[in-house]
């Protein structure tokens, strides 16, 4: 009976007195939009998430017609037969991350892409045009990622002004930076330096961007400098990758099996 009475007297009030009515309305207007920008910021994200899985796969389709006509421009240089022109060198394959670690020693990626979709070891991963890390191992459906930020990660790279090669590893620190190492006392690498593969295998173009030098001091009597890099890929937030196929890698890798070793 008291919510009931409440109930009339609030219509009656809101009837019969404008300034209440005005309060009332600005207050309900307040709270819908509030209710409608928090709807609305949800709908967004997913549309978000949408657009950006759309963009991945356009940036991968880009990448693809640029091989083909840096290929085709290639062909044009020589005889138009050639096996080679028959066979684009490069391709790049869409994929999503659905698992990922970065606070480990060992950290892994785990993609949506496998066997079935060309997938296989030993191939490239790349984010944004920078380099995310390697392919260890497929199966039908997905992938396992052997990124840059784990400690049994080394990568072929070299200083982009001068072509200076080193190699790539990760001391276990720090997610955001890695190490360059074998870069003689000799050379002259400084603070800003960008640092890229240097394409001296099946795995990796030439050109794709690591990061940049943060740190670089070669201590007196030291062969080596030692160089922190700061890394391009923001692993904490790594949504979309591109892996790297090259359909030539087979043959690459069977000259290179076929080089002497070092003794």
């Amino acid at each position: 009976m008291f919510i009931a009475l409440e109930i009339i007297a609030f219509i009656f009030i809101f009837h019969t007195n404008d300034f209440q009515k005005s309060v009332y309305l600005r207050d309900m207007a307040s709270i819908s939009g509030n209710t409608y920008q928090v709807t609305t910021s949800i709908a967004d994200y997913f549309r978000l998430k949408s657009t950006n899985a759309e963009l991945s796969s356009e940036n991968n389709r880009l990448r693809n017609e640029l091989e083909l006509l840096l290929h085709e421009k290639e062909c044009r240089k020589i005889d138009s037969i050639s096996p080679v022109c028959n066979n684009i060198n490069i391709r790049y394959i869409n994929a999503k991350v659905v698992y990922s670690s970065i606070y480990k020693l060992q950290n892994f990626i785990v993609i949506d892409r496998g066997i079935n979709d060309g997938i296989e070891a030993d191939m490239g991963v790349v984010s944004n045009n920078a380099v995310v890390g390697v392919v260890q191992y497929a199966t039908e459906h997905y992938a396992v990622v052997l990124p840059l930020i784990n400690i049994k990660q080394r990568l072929s790279a070299k200083i982009e002004k001068d072509n200076q090669l080193g190699t790539i590893t990760w001391n276990g620190v720090n997610a955001k930076s890695v190490q360059m190492e074998e870069i003689p006392r000799h050379a002259t690498p400084e603070i800003g330096d960008t640092v890229v593969t240097s394409g001296y295998s099946a795995i990796f173009p030439e050109g794709y961007l690591i990061g940049t030098i943060a740190q670089e001091e070669c201590s007196p009597g030291s062969t080596f400098f030692e160089i922190d890099i700061d890394l391009a890929t923001n692993f904490s937030t790594l949504t979309y990758v591109s892996v790297v196929a090259y359909n030539t890698k087979q043959e690459i890798n069977t000259i290179l099996n076929k080089l002497p070793n070092e003794r």
